[in-house]
């Protein structure tokens, strides 16, 4: 029976360097879950077309290998912006789906197994800051368990936190991977459900029985004939020092969104901690309701170059932190309606920017609430500017 203490799980997974090694990855997986004490997975596929080059992963290729009680294709999970041309938009073709995934994700913990939602996507958010579908799908999933009442952790496969553990290597590779080599082929796999369950951002201690290297790494892949660590962190000719690569793993970790969002009885309970300074500008209500019923996530553009306000998103980035965004209509900037977290911000004839976890803001609450960050005087009653860089207010803390 299901612990009724602990969250329910749903992993999310982007397949991508999986494709020719569809059997290696199966048999990873279902290593992961037994150390863990579960069954081999549900995997549920995400995409709305299965199209694809990976040959694993065309047409049924996955879903023949694994058989109907371990595959699940749900296109209604898909985002209908691949079908015409891609992009950075997101359109869940129908969000409701997320309904009878729950229903299916607490039949499943009943038998101690879990459900890995997937798509081809390498990270839920790119270096440029794109986010994938399946983060949209993820948020969609925790807001019907907070109608449910129910707690649901929603993480990265394989999830778990940074650990450190040590990895029997060659002499060679221990002095490849300190030129720069970026994957490190492991002599033994008597581990393997611990390498494949190894979290994103681990420091692991390479040795060769004589001398030994940590490295930041994360769970194992299958390249080239074996399997290897990945190194998240390219050396170059010197061993780095354990609190630099803690550094870099925390930044990797939320760069990524490799840390777990969850839900409960009581609301949302995210990760979140806000950065000092927020960004106030305007969009058309429609949009914003729009953006709102697919799950939370947006772009849009804007004509004026937001310099300071990307200097200070990429700040607060590098020091851990979520930025707000807060929006009034355009039509009638006299109410702030929604807040968001601001994921990308690119300046270049304009902005363009994204964000997710578009929340509306309960209250009346007005823009003369809000101080701006240079000077610490509110906002005029006759600022119709659609861009202002503030303070971040009490009020969306809630």
């Amino acid at each position: 029976m299901q612990d009724d203490t602990a969250p329910l799980t749903l992993f999310s997974f982007g397949y991508w360097g999986w494709g020719n090694h569809t059997p290696q990855l199966v048999q990873a997986v279902a290593a992961a879950e037994r150390e863990r004490g579960f069954v081999p997975p549900l995997f549920v596929d995400a995409r709305i077309s299965r199209s694809v080059r990976a040959v694993g992963f065309t047409g049924t290729a996955f879903e023949r290998l694994l058989g109907p009680d371990q595959y699940l294709w749900v296109p209604d999970l898909g985002n209908e912006k691949v079908l015409e041309g891609g992009g950075d938009a997101i359109r869940i073709r129908n969000p409701r789906a997320v309904e009878p995934l729950l229903d299916r994700v607490q039949a499943l913990a009943e038998a101690r197994r879990r459900m890995i939602l997937f798509c081809s996507c390498e990270h839920a958010r790119s270096d440029a800051g794109v986010l994938c579908h399946r983060t949209t799908v993820m948020q969609l999933a925790r807001e019907a368990a907070e109608r449910r009442g129910l707690a649901l952790q929603t993480v990265e496969w394989p999830g778990g936190e940074p650990t450190r553990m040590e990895a029997a290597v060659s002499a060679l590779t221990l002095k490849q991977v300190l030129r720069g080599r970026v994957t490190a082929p492991l002599e033994s796999t008597s581990f393997l459900g611990s390498y494949a369950a190894l979290a994103w951002g681990s420091i692991v201690r390479l040795t060769d029985g004589v001398a030994s290297l940590e490295v930041v790494s994360g769970p194992v892949r299958f390249q080239a004939g074996g399997w290897c660590l990945p190194i998240l962190m390219p050396l170059a000719g010197n061993p780095v020092p354990r609190e630099a690569l803690e550094a870099f793993a925390n930044g990797y970790r939320r760069t990524h969104m490799f840390e777990s969002a969850r839900t409960g009885p009581d609301g949302l309970q995210g990760t979140l901690e806000w950065s000092d300074a927020c960004i106030y500008t305007i969009l058309h209500i429609d949009k914003l309701v729009g953006f709102d019923r697919q799950g939370g996530y947006g772009t849009a553009h804007e004509a004026r170059e937001w310099v300071t306000g990307r200097k200070l998103f990429l700040a607060a980035r590098a020091a851990g932190l979520a930025m707000p965004i807060l929006f009034a209509d355009a039509a009638d900037c006299s109410r702030i309606l929604y807040r968001a977290e601001l994921v990308a911000v690119e300046v270049e004839q304009g902005t363009r920017y994204a964000f997710q976890n578009l929340r509306s803001l309960e209250g009346h609450h007005t823009p003369q609430e809000l101080h701006l960050l240079e000077t610490g005087a509110h906002i005029a009653p006759d600022f119709i500017r659609p861009y202002a860089i503030c303070r971040t207010p009490d009020f969306i803390q809630v």
